[in-house]
């Protein structure tokens, strides 16, 4: 099975960067969370709406794999998959590229881990079924993404 994760194209401005004119450590974790929701925005259901549906998603753990630098005017590419959702909590897994000498190089691979919380209380609480299923369409076996990284690793 050949997977296709959802991806994003970005451009490293030069607010995203440190002094050492490379992006800064924590807007990789940035990237991936725009990574996700633009996804779940192509699945019909606007981030946004969350608080309508009386929820919130903060992020509980996520971790980034720091491989290669970017700087200001590289163009990025964000993979996105989902790879775990339970009942109140999902997983997302990102990989970042860009194009080097005519080849795609991994610059970063991580995940972010968000919890389901009521809006009031900040209580865990049920992920809202629309919201799961806008999830469900990135589902992907985390065996398919570990051979979706690796086929990087060739290049």
């Amino acid at each position: 099975m050949k997977i296709s994760p959802h991806y994003i194209e970005r451009i490293v401005r030069f607010a995203d960067t440190d002094p050492a004119g490379i992006i800064y450590f924590p807007n990789y974790a940035m990237f991936f969370d725009e990574g996700i929701i633009d996804a779940i925005r192509k699945a019909g259901i606007r981030w946004e709406d969350r608080e309508k549906h009386n929820f919130f998603m903060p992020v509980v753990e996520q971790k980034v794999n720091f491989l290669k630098p970017a700087s200001a005017g590289d163009q990025l590419r964000i993979y996105t998959i989902v790879d775990m959702i339970k009942d109140k909590v999902f997983r997302s897994q990102h990989l970042m590229t860009r194009c080097i000498d005519g080849s795609e190089v991994v610059l970063a691979t991580g995940y972010i881990v968000r919890v389901t919380v009521d809006i009031v209380t900040f209580k865990s609480k049920i992920m809202p079924k629309l919201f799961r299923e806008s999830l469900t369409g990135f589902l992907t076996p985390s065996d398919k993404w570990e051979h979706f990284l690796n086929s990087f690793n060739s290049n």
